[in-house]
């Protein structure tokens, strides 16, 4: 049975993508190098620290740091927690209220995305090197149909909610569509996230190979 609230459905499918994405990931990681066996000197001069499954816990790296950065991004967008409606009880004060309030909690929420990004960075290139963090990005983007799919959400709830008000329906149709529209709002956030850690992960993968 479906919930009431959309944003639920939305989170159970990325949930489920990713965890097929990492059931894929060790399985292709063990189909390409589960062959070599236990030669440690063969992963050591392909930087495999830790044999033949370093591939896949790179790939998933970066998949479970999409997949936080996606809940950071939630929380600080979504009308269910006290950031957001912190600053809608701002808006109240005037407008300048509204913007200086919104600014800092923009500021505030790129922190701990950076830290995750980091740290995901940092364990994808002890497990595997610099082709770590590039399978980091790979997996993050492993299911990108989702995340996009989600973050069209957010425009097509916005148009139901204009064509319910331009067609005079029902104040409770706007009621509905005014819910559909804010989930919208923070699937697309969350869709932004994903693409922001896929390109971080993915630049510095690509400036790397221009280095060495």
């Amino acid at each position: 049975k479906l919930s009431e609230n959309p944003h639920k459905e939305l989170n159970l499918a990325t949930w489920i993508s990713a965890g097929v994405a990492i059931i894929g990931a060790f399985g292709l990681s063990y189909f390409i190098f589960g062959d070599i066996g236990s030669d440690h000197e063969a992963f050591k001069q392909i930087e495999f620290s830790i044999g033949w499954i370093s591939p896949a816990v790179a790939a998933v790296c970066g998949i479970v740091a999409g997949i936080l950065v996606g809940i950071i991004a939630e929380r600080y967008t979504s009308s269910d927690y006290k950031h957001t409606r912190r600053v809608s009880s701002a808006s109240i004060e005037g407008p300048a209220l509204n913007i200086t309030q919104g600014l800092a909690l923009g500021m505030r929420s790129c922190i701990a995305p950076c830290v995750v990004l980091g740290i995901a960075i940092y364990a994808s290139y002890c497990v595997c090197g610099m082709y770590g963090i590039a399978l980091a990005a790979l997996g993050m983007l492993s299911f990108v149909a989702t995340t996009v799919s989600v973050d069209t959400y957010g425009p097509i709830s916005d148009n139901a909610g204009g064509i319910a008000e331009m067609s005079s329906l029902d104040k409770d149709v706007r009621t509905i569509t005014d819910k559909l529209d804010s989930v919208g709002n923070t699937t697309a956030a969350i869709g932004k996230g994903f693409a922001i850690g896929s390109a971080a992960l993915a630049a510095l993968s690509m400036m790397s190979s221009y280095l060495f």
